[in-house]
């Protein structure tokens, strides 16, 4: 389950909100991109918002996730071990080149 950071405890969700069939997101990327901290787990409060999302994905347990964020993301050492039981994982890596934008 997740903890909810505005109350404090864990909060059901299923009473907010249908569940969806796709999820189509991910954790801040913040702690692992080129731009951001580079902090890792080190970032706590960011940190924290990552567990809360996994933790949703475990509540939820939507039938398909598509998961978003930076290259840099260690998918095997922080998803599979949270995940692995839940989802069948499948990893892409794209870039603004594949869709013809240039890289500088």
């Amino acid at each position: 389950m997740a903890r909810c950071h505005r109350h404090d405890k864990v909060c059901d969700r299923r009473a907010a909100a249908a569940v969806a069939h796709i999820e189509v997101a991910g954790p801040p990327c913040v702690l692992f991109s080129s731009m951001g901290s580079r902090a890792g787990a080190s970032n706590i409060a960011e940190y924290r918002c990552h567990k809360s999302w996994i933790g949703l994905r475990k509540l939820n347990q939507e039938p398909v996730i598509i998961f978003e964020n930076v290259w840099q993301y260690p998918v095997q050492k922080l998803l599979f071990p949270e995940l692995n039981s839940l989802y069948n994982f499948q990893c892409v890596v794209v870039s603004p080149a594949h869709f013809g934008h240039q890289i500088g």
